[in-house]
């Protein structure tokens, strides 16, 4: 996958300067030369950007940006890249903006400048229909497919580790949705528009499961910094599409009849339209559509036949029924709720909402019907007495809701952290875990679920921001909808039919305040000196290529500087602990998400990062620098005007290449980890490459790779091992401990020393050669050898009979059977291996429910390729024998089948060895072909090592010898069975 990533990207660079398209600086250049805007998008995000009949792009963004630019009066030019080639293009200025249904998020908002918001949508998990997955619990153990760079991909790995599934990337959507049908994955998340414009049109029988996750606003981009006017022209245009109704008619030529076409209609109401004065009478075509929360019992939650009930259902339930209209429920999540009501995705919301002056800002309430306070809970034998012991401690709260507001205003008076949950289960199970001391949510909810729920409860402090329950609408949206709800409230409020359901479901609780007990003694003094808990096991998380702090040893474990720090301070204080090598930025991600509770990867304090980490004590310091190859005739950082730089992402290494990029006149290419940056270095596609120095050090002193340092050192920083900011201090303070006491008894020295000592680089760098290649890595490439061999072996077996059978049709003289044989041949030998491979392992699956593992569709791929020229060889063979043979079998009394056996096969054979054994060769180096459906043979052997000591050249003579070794064997094989048979 990375390598088409690469692929792609050179792609993208060599057409751009083919077509001569100038990096701009600034689009008044390209004006002033009359030159289009040039605009990136993706490629398939339907119905945004995708192709049409004729290959060309339309859709949402397409026609959004055809509209503005007419309107503003400024040409452009669309680059159909694929989105994370066109986040690439953007950064490195090769493109002047891009649009491509791309969210705005934080971390893009530090390197891209958007423009307003044209666009809102969620991420959700999808399955097919006739999946028996029902719930994000029953992904456990199963693998999910998402898009690569995308939000939905960050929520899939933000939740991969508390639900249990594996994650596979793909480039584009196409990949992905082939991927879920296959049956090799058994769910999908992407943007919730573009999956259910799938589900209903490209016939792909989608069902959700879960609530919507990372809502978040559409916009275009810029790279930061640069084209601000055409940032100012978009959201001019954005503006008067919008006010002229062009907009809306964007919208629903796309989703048409979908129940999306009214989902970013942001056109108001005319002010001028009145409301009827008479009774409101319900529209019996019209079916409302509620939101509601998941999991607020007893206000809604799901009963043990899964369907939602509660105060707020029966209620909902029992006013329609007495006002006459039809609705349907959505069970969103309190949070997706608001954003979707807000969005006019849904008409309304009841969800046990309180009506507080932030909210009426935003939506428009029914009467109350509900009064509830808020107030703070502990487990039963919490050593927790009253709010001022929850110094230092940890709070979990709802998002969005009241109790988070009411956390919120009294965080920094009574000294807690607060972590956020998105629905109250969550919410509960971080309580009971002990991530949390105590949590604060609407009394009655928790009085309900501390006595029907089994969860032992004590409550402390007073109960807080007591406020009204209400119904809600957007704001001058659906007011016959709240008109409604408030006649009929008042209706069964009058029958009693409220009383009872109240009765129904709070019964015999009660509602009181319960008493918060004896204060504690405040000030309770914590102990000098932190105590590990020996029966938790903490996940630490860390970088997958970074040596020489954490690199893939001979053996396949991590090894490194950090992790023999990490094992030596832990042994030290007494510690569990269990690595997690995820990458770079997927750890930063984690810790962040409270997935791991700690990550150590040669992670650099800066300022930006102690807003969201908190960090031990520094146990090492290293600033980045520049190198070149040995040969380069780059001398100095002005050298590079013009010129590539190859960085790894989301490293100081790459925001000290970006902060000199302009002064210096680069461009820069991102990778994902450093073995790719190097190899693009090698390749010649960049001329430097930055990094933190010890790592390129060490990189050019066991690596073999010649680099050569150019400019001064930038960015010293120290090196921390890091906790999400308020989380897990324990920890840093055991880290601290243990380092500490390392330092003093000198055994930080040895582990410094054993990795960057003169001594072990040398001897690492002598054992990397081609001989040291082979003793290091000789077991994986023999299994990668065998690998290749029996899958050849058993793949030349099946073709070999198809093959036979198929050549003996072709010359039987019938007619049918050799135009059957024929047809054969002639579909595999036209059909590349590559598209019979994957439409073996994803087309067939998808047509017919048949599901193949890798293995088996590549032994079945290979047979069925060899079996149409093994059949040619017989054909061949067959043909060859003279036609005599044939005669005199006959005049001996030999019917044809009995001389096709005994006279013409036999001597056939001997003709037909030396081509058989070509085609077993063929086959044999066919296996390579096989890596991209995820077969591990020899040549991605290879790879994987090349990935852990960057010696690519050394590593592909090995590799190649092996191969011109076991067809040298084959072919004297080939030549003595010739001569003997």
């Amino acid at each position: 996958m990375k390598f088409f990533r690469w692929l792609s990207m050179s792609l993208v660079v060599m057409l751009t300067v083919l077509v001569g398209v100038p990096v701009m600086n600034t689009v008044v250049q390209a004006q002033e030369d009359n030159e289009p805007y040039i605009i990136a998008t993706d490629t398939t995000f339907a119905p945004f950007e995708y192709q049409d009949e004729n290959g060309d792009f339309v859709g949402i963004d397409m026609d959004l940006l055809e509209a503005i630019a007419e309107d503003q009066g400024f040409e452009y030019e669309i680059r159909p890249l694929g989105f994370n080639a066109a986040l690439q293009a953007v950064e490195s200025g090769q493109v002047d903006g891009m649009i491509a249904g791309m969210g705005i998020t934080e971390e893009r908002q530090e390197t891209f400048d958007f423009s307003d918001p044209y666009y809102e949508a969620g991420v959700q998990f999808a399955v097919l229909e006739d999946s028996d997955i029902e719930t994000l619990e029953d992904l456990e153990g199963q693998n999910v497919a998402v898009k690569t760079g995308t939000t939905g991909m960050a929520a899939a790995e933000s939740v991969a580790d508390e639900y249990g599934f594996t994650i596979s990337t793909f480039e584009d959507s196409v990949n992905m949705y082939e991927d879920l049908q296959a049956g090799n994955s058994v769910a999908v998340i992407e943007d919730y528009p573009v999956m259910a414009y799938a589900a209903q049109t490209g016939g792909i029988p989608l069902r959700f499961i879960g609530e919507q996750m990372e809502i978040t606003d559409y916009g275009f981009a810029v790279q930061t910094g640069e084209n601000p006017e055409l940032i100012e022209m978009f959201n001019a245009g954005l503006e008067s599409v919008r006010e002229s109704g062009e907009f809306d008619e964007i919208i629903d030529t796309h989703f048409g009849e979908t129940d999306l076409a009214e989902s970013e209609s942001d056109s108001e109401e005319e002010e001028s339209s009145q409301e009827s004065e008479a009774a409101v009478v319900a529209d019996p075509d019209r079916t409302y559509i509620i939101g509601t929360d998941t999991t607020f019992a007893p206000f809604e939650y799901q009963d043990e036949n899964g369907d939602f009930v509660g105060i707020d259902m029966d209620l909902l339930e029992a006013i329609a029924a007495d006002q006459g209209f039809e609705y349907e429920i959505r069970p969103l999540g309190f949070n997706a709720a608001l954003q979707a009501v807000e969005a006019g995705q849904i008409d309304g919301m009841i969800a046990g909402m309180g009506i507080t002056e932030e909210r009426q800002e935003s939506f428009d309430f029914s009467e109350p019907y509900f009064e509830a306070g808020v107030q703070f809970a502990v487990l039963e034998d919490s050593d927790i007495e009253s709010l001022e012991d929850l110094e230092g401690q940890n709070v979990a709260v709802k998002t969005g809701t009241t109790g988070m507001a009411a956390a919120e205003s009294v965080a920094d008076e009574y000294g807690f952290t607060i972590s956020t949950f998105e629905d109250s289960v969550n919410m509960y199970e971080d309580l009971q875990a002990g991530n949390s001391a105590a949590v604060i949510e609407d009394y009655p909810v928790m009085a309900y679920a501390a006595q029907t729920g089994g969860i032992p409860l004590r409550f402390i402090g007073e109960q807080m921001e007591v406020t009204d329950y209400g119904f809600a609408v957007q704001t001058g949206e659906n007011p016959e909808l709240i008109e409604m709800f408030n006649a009929g409230l008042t209706n069964v409020r009058e029958s009693g039919e409220f009383d009872e359901i109240v009765n129904t479901h709070l019964g015999d609780i009660d509602m009181a305040n319960a008493d918060p007990g004896s204060e504690g003694e405040e000030g309770s003094e914590e102990s000098e000196e932190i105590v590990a808990d020996s029966d938790r096991t903490y996940v630490i998380g860390t970088d997958t290529t970074f040596a020489p702090f954490e690199f893939v040893g001979d053996d396949g474990e991590y090894v490194g500087i950090d992790m023999d720090l990490l094992a030596t301070i832990a042994a030290d204080q007494g510690f569990n602990y269990e690595i997690r090598p995820l990458g770079f930025n997927a750890a930063l991600q984690a810790v962040e998400a409270g997935q791991i509770d700690g990550m150590i990867a040669g992670m650099g304090i800066t300022e930006e990062r102690e807003e969201t980490f908190d960090f031990s004590n520094p146990y090492y310091e290293a600033g980045v620098q520049f190198a070149v190859l040995e040969d380069s005739d780059v001398e100095s950082l002005e050298d590079l005007e013009g010129q590539n730089v190859a960085v790894k992402t989301g490293t100081t290494g790459m925001a000290a290449a970006e902060s000199v990029a302009d002064e210096y006149g680069f461009t820069i290419s991102t990778f994902e980890d450093s073995v790719n940056m190097y190899e693009d270095l090698q390749a010649g596609n960049s001329v430097a490459v930055i990094e933190d120095y010890p790592v390129m050090a060490y990189a050019a002193q066991t690596g073999g790779i010649p680099l050569r340092f150019i400019g001064e050192q930038m960015e010293v920083t120290d090196y921390g091992f890091a906790v999400s900011e308020g989380q897990n201090p324990e920890l840093v303070s055991l880290f601290n401990q243990g380092l500490s006491n390392i330092q003093a008894s000198g055994e930080y020295d040895t582990i410094i020393s054993n990795y960057l000592g003169e001594e072990e680089l040398e001897e690492e760098s002598s054992s990397s050669g081609f001989f040291g290649l082979i003793e290091q890595n000789g077991r994986a490439l023999l299994n990668g050898l065998w690998t290749t061999l029996w899958i050849t072996l058993v793949s030349f077996a099946i073709a070999a009979v198809i093959g036979i059978i198929i050549g003996l049709m072709r010359t039987s003289g019938n007619i049918i059977l050799s135009f059957i044989a024929q047809v054969y041949i002639d579909l595999m030998r036209g059909t590349p291996m590559i598209v019979l491979s994957f439409f073996i392992y994803f087309g067939i699956p998808q047509l017919t429910g048949w599901t193949f593992g890798a293995v088996a569709a590549g032994i079945t791929t290979l047979s069925i390729n060899a079996a149409a020229y093994i059949a040619e060889i017989v054909r061949g063979g067959i043909n060859a024998i003279d036609v005599g043979q044939d005669e005199a079998a006959r005049s001996l009394g030999l019917n044809k089948s009995k001389t096709m056996r005994r006279i013409i096969l036999p001597q056939a054979f001997r003709i037909m060895i030396p081509s058989f054994i070509n085609q077993f060769v063929i086959t044999l180096k066919d296996t390579s072909i096989l890596s991209v459906i995820g077969l591990v043979e020899l040549t991605q052997t290879g790879r994987i090592i090349i990935a852990r000591t960057y010696q690519s050249g050394a590593m592909w003579l090995i590799v190649g010898l092996m191969y011109i070794i076991l067809i040298t064997i084959l072919t004297k094989i080939s030549n003595r069975l010739e001569k003997d048979v």
